[in-house]
């Protein structure tokens, strides 16, 4: 009958029939046959009706009565191809564990790229990581392993599972894997000693593959061994002979740069103008050349070498990425040379012009900084730091552009810009830690310090004023600490942490330095009520260590004030957790000289002492019991026995 139905193309009636008839056979318990049958009806409903869900359904009866390989890929293909990776994972799982041991490499390469196109990368490599444990010499599993490092940026594993994977890899395929593990190892991790192993490899498969011997030539003088550098550089320069094509001026700019770590500057600049003239739109070559001229003095060709660079900038068309050097610190290098030919107009001109394309362009202006920065010279720094915080909306950056600024003040040695600037830095991130750590100690060292204080109480009014009661606690906390330890103004110390407290916020921190500064100042009402609040916080509230001392604190000032009860509650709660025995009977014995015979009290000496472990401590307790009720035959035997 399914024949039948099939050849009549009646696949609704087909399926239909093979799904009552895996019903009737596996309710007589012939397992594998019902699961054949449904086997088949999955298949007729994804092939033939694209019923998805209704084939999905059928392979879940085959996985209940007879569990098939295929069955279980196929549910996991479905589900992968409605996008529920989740449980395609589950299925192909299943699908791992009825797969014999030493045969798993395909399902685990199936079940990785589930976990990946589910987003569950940490689960991929794990998996991944186990199946390779399994297989190590599995390229596919190598290959799978690379493209997870690559996409999740992890440079140092892609390097290690590229190398991995050229060793099992054909001689063709293991030229692309030595290439890019190579290329990881030169620009991603900037390890250049490391890739020249590994481009010895590639060169060694394809000593013909000219990309590759001027990769190993730039590894080898980037690692500093430029003799064998300059030895493979000349060699490669030969094999053009008397041709000079464009692409062989690559070569004399790598022999340039290679010659100039030698420190053999009229050599190098030999092969830049070699390489100029055989292809002339090189920005690199113009740049090393207006640079090496310009280190030379040779300040007019240094000029036209600079001009040659910007026209060919502003004629460049492909991607700012691929230029070797930007506009803007071109025309710095311009105003420079012609600063030093005494061309002074010429030299503004070329100024002005620089610091206009870096405010334009974020790219640009860092270049353009860190050429400033190096050289020294800060107050241009300082200009075009200003002019990019002027043009930046991302607070992030704005930050570090102040911070830059601060620390260039500094270095000119104008503390109170400095400090300003850090201060502008607060007022965009007011709870930032170490923004505030730096300025407090620049105003330390610079004796600037309530400047700092009036700053930090403007903007806790601020916060105050638009109700950021979060940010007003942080800041007067700050405030708080800076007139206690730095000013040494305790009660206007005590007064800032009170309005600290009325925000509601970081309570814990407010009440310990209430405590703190009300020690100072030997207010102890003032110690008793923060104290009390910190414990009453809750034992979570503060370290057991800070628990701990506020309670021996509060325990003695309790007892001090005369309140036995009070300390006696107070010091049976910090008995119970702390070791420091000799410092609880030590407060105790303030407490039993306002009551000597009070029982609780002499309970508790007692108790403390015995767990010190101390004779002359439970001496102590003892004889003080033998003056009361409590006194019995046993403890005054053991009394004397101390």
């Amino acid at each position: 009958l399914v024949e039948v139905l099939e050849d009549g193309l009646r696949y609704d009636d087909m399926a239909e029939v093979l799904r009552e008839q895996a019903e009737k056979i596996e309710g007589l318990g012939r397992k594998p046959q019902a699961a054949v049958l449904w086997s088949r009806a999955a298949v007729v409903y994804e092939e033939r009706l694209h019923d998805l869900p209704r084939s999905v359904q059928c392979h879940e009866r085959v996985g209940a009565v007879s569990p098939t390989s295929e069955s279980l890929d196929a549910l996991a293909r479905i589900h992968g191809r409605l996008g529920d990776h989740g449980t395609a994972v589950r299925w192909l799982e299943q699908r791992l564990d009825l797969t014999q041991p030493g045969h798993r490499t395909d399902a685990t390469v199936r079940l990785v790229r589930a976990h990946m196109q589910g987003g569950r990368h940490d689960e991929a490599l794990a998996r991944l990581e186990h199946g390779i444990e399994e297989d190590p010499a599995s390229l596919d599993l190598r290959v799978l392993e690379a493209e997870l490092h690559r996409t999740a940026g992890n440079w140092e594993a892609l390097a290690e599972s590229l190398q991995g994977a050229a060793s099992l890899a054909t001689p063709g395929e293991r030229l692309e894997f030595l290439r890019e593990a190579a290329d990881v190892l030169r620009h991603k991790l900037r390890t250049p000693d490391r890739a020249v192993p590994v481009l010895e490899q590639a060169v060694e498969l394809a000593p013909e593959d000219r990309s590759m011997r001027i990769a190993l030539a730039d590894a080898l003088r980037a690692a500093g061994r430029v003799a064998e550098a300059r030895t493979m550089a000349e060699e490669l320069i030969a094999d053009y002979g008397r041709r000079r094509p464009p692409e062989r001026a690559t070569l004399h700019l790598l022999l340039a740069e290679i010659l100039e770590a030698q420190g053999n500057r009229a050599e190098a600049i030999q092969q830049l103008e070699s390489a100029s003239s055989m292809d002339m739109g090189n920005l690199a070559v113009q740049r090393m050349l207006g640079d090496l001229y310009q280190q030379a003095g040779q300040f007019d060709r240094a000029e036209r070498a600079y001009q040659a660079l910007l026209l060919l900038l502003r004629r460049h068309r492909g991607p700012a990425a691929d230029r070797p050097v930007g506009i803007a610190l071109t025309l710095l290098n311009l105003h420079r040379v012609a600063a030093r030919l005494g061309a002074t107009e010429r030299a503004a001109e070329n100024l002005e012009s620089a610091f206009d394309v870096a405010s334009r362009d974020e790219g640009e202006a860092k270049a353009f900084e860190r050429s400033l920065r190096d050289s020294g010279e800060t107050n241009l720094l300082l200009r075009a730091l200003e002019l990019r915080y002027k043009a930046s909306e991302d607070p992030r950056v704005r930050g570090e552009i102040l911070v830059e600024m601060a620390t260039a003040y500094v270095r000119l040695g104008r503390a109170a810009d400095a400090l300003d600037t850090w201060l502008r830095a607060i007022s965009d991130q007011p709870l930032s830690a170490e923004l505030h750590e730096s300025a407090r100690s620049l105003a330390l060292r610079s004796k600037l310090t309530q400047r700092y204080a009036d700053h930090l109480e403007t903007l806790a009014e601020q916060a105050l004023a638009r109700e950021d009661s979060a940010v007003a606690a942080g800041l007067l906390l700050r405030l708080g600490a800076v007139y206690e330890q730095d000013l040494r103004q305790l009660d206007r110390a005590a007064s800032v942490y009170k309005r600290a407290e009325d925000t509601g916020e970081q309570l814990v921190s407010v009440w310990k330095a209430l405590a703190r500064i009300a020690a100072a100042r030997k207010d102890r009402s003032a110690q008793l009520e923060a104290l009390r609040r910190l414990v009453d916080a809750g034992r979570d509230a503060l370290d057991p260590e800070d628990r701990i001392e506020a309670l021996f604190t509060l325990s003695d000032l309790e007892f001090s004030n005369k309140n036995l009860a009070a300390g006696l509650l107070t010091l049976t709660d910090v008995a119970e957790s702390s070791p420091q025995h000799d410092r609880a009977a030590e407060i105790l014995r303030k407490g039993l000289a306002i009551e000597p015979h009070n029982a609780e009290a002499l309970a508790l000496f007692e108790k403390i002492a015995r767990a010190s472990g101390r004779e002359d401590a439970l001496l102590d307790a003892l004889v003080r019991i033998a003056f009361t009720a409590r006194a019995d035959q046993k403890l005054l035997q053991e009394a004397a026995s101390l």
